[in-house]
């Protein structure tokens, strides 16, 4: 392939068409992400295909909540197969974290409606509920008065 070859990009253009500026691909340089494909004459690092795509997947991997630093040890494996079987695995592990972290947001998200509920009559309300009103600083009536569970004073 000649460095002619309108596939071969400069920083700049690689930039472009990844949607990042500049620096990003300095950056990841920098950081041992992402290396020129070689350099012209007058020094510009010059990029190709496959390293478009390469960062396209890092800013997919970045954009599904992977690190640099998971970017940067997937990177380390050797041969594009590699790197993509690994991304795949990390990504599913992602995505299992994702799934338990929602599950435990759909647990607090009940017991949060269940103590709006509590708090929001004491009729029929819980020995539970009623012991908790019952230490309410002077002032405070569940469900009444919001400043009574925002640390504030009643007024």
């Amino acid at each position: 392939m000649k460095r002619s070859d309108p596939s071969w990009r400069r920083i700049g253009q690689l930039a472009e068409a990844a949607g990042v500026p500049s620096s990003t691909l300095r950056y990841y340089e920098r950081a041992g992400l992402l290396s020129p494909t070689s350099r012209s004459a007058a020094g510009y690092r010059v990029y190709d295909e496959e390293s478009l795509e390469r960062l396209k997947a890092i800013r997919l991997a970045q954009r599904a909540g992977l690190s640099l630093a998971d970017v940067k040890e997937l990177s380390d494996l050797q041969g594009e197969r590699g790197f993509y079987d690994a991304m795949r695995q990390r990504l599913a592990e992602r995505l299992k974290d994702v799934d338990e972290r929602m599950d435990d947001l759909r647990d607090l998200r009940r017991r949060i409606q269940e103590a709006l509920e509590c708090c929001a009559t004491q009729a029929n309300c819980p020995k539970e509920c009623r012991t908790f009103t019952q230490s309410l600083p002077e002032g405070c009536e569940a469900g009444e008065n919001n400043s009574c569970f925002s640390g504030q004073s009643p007024s």
